[in-house]
């Protein structure tokens, strides 16, 4: 089993502000830093960056199990793919 640990930055749909994630992918599969590191930007820059929108984006992506937290502007949020 294989565990990547990436924080990235996103702006907040509603008002703009940046929101903070935490991504853990585990999986069997190796993924390159570079590919996790490119996707989270690509995430970022969605239409609609909602934390649920790029969690699907990056589960699509690598598949696993995935679980993305981030603290939107007092409310913590915690989503889960793959389980």
């Amino acid at each position: 089993m294989n565990i990547y640990r990436q924080r990235f930055t996103a702006p907040c749909c509603n008002n703009g502000l940046v929101v903070i994630y935490k991504l853990k992918i585990e999986t069997a599969d190796t993924i390159m830093v570079e590919d996790i590191q490119a996707a989270c930007v690509e995430a970022a820059g969605l239409p609609k960056p909602y934390h649920e929108n790029i969690a699907d984006f990056l589960s699509d992506r690598f598949g696993g199990r995935q679980r993305i937290r981030a603290h939107h502007h007092g409310t913590d949020i915690e989503t889960r793919r793959g389980e």
